[in-house]
C-alpha cells in the first residue's frame, strides 16, 4: 500500500492512525514557511538592476521553499566540498537518516487535502 497524507482533526474521538507520523509544526518535520504571511523577495530585472518585492505567501510557495531548503539539506557536503566540516556532515546525516525514518509511513500535517503541502513532498522524498 502506497502511503499517503492525512489530515490532522480536532474532532472528538480522532485519534492519528497508527504508523503514522504527525510532520505538522512544531515537529521536526514541519514547514517553518508561514501561509498567508507576507515575504520580502528581491529579483534581478532585464536590466541587471535589483527589485525587492512583497508576496503574500500561498501553499504553494511555501512548499516551494520548503522542498527548495529541504533538498539542499540532502546534498551531501563531499560533494561541495573536499574537506567539509564535521557539523555539515552531522546535520546533513542526521536529515537523511530522519527522512528514512519516514519511508513507509502515512504522513500527517494540518494543510486540507486539495492544497499543496509539505508532507506530499516528504512522501515522496522518503518513497524514492
Amino acid at each position: 500500500m502506497t502511503p499517503k497524507r492525512i489530515q490532522l482533526q480536532r474532532k472528538k474521538g480522532w485519534k492519528l492512525p497508527t504508523g503514522t507520523i504527525n510532520v505538522a509544526r512544531p515537529t521536526k518535520y514541519g514547514n517553518p514557511i508561514v501561509v498567508g504571511s507576507i515575504a520580502s523577495i528581491s529579483v534581478i530585472g532585464r536590466d541587471d538592476l535589483e527589485y525587492s518585492h512583497s508576496i503574500l505567501v500561498t501553499p504553494a510557495i511555501a512548499v516551494a521553499v520548503y522542498r527548495a531548503e529541504s533538498e539542499s539539506k540532502l546534498t551531501d557536503p563531499h560533494e561541495d566540498q573536499e574537506t567539509p566540516h564535521p557539523d555539515d556532515v552531522e546535520d546533513w546525516q542526521r536529515w537523511v537518516a530522519e527522512i528514512e525514518a519516514l519511508r513507509g509511513h502515512d504522513l500527517a500535517c494540518w494543510c486540507a487535502l486539495t492544497e499543496p503541502c509539505h508532507a506530499d513532498f516528504l512522501l515522496e522524498l522518503s518513497n524514492r
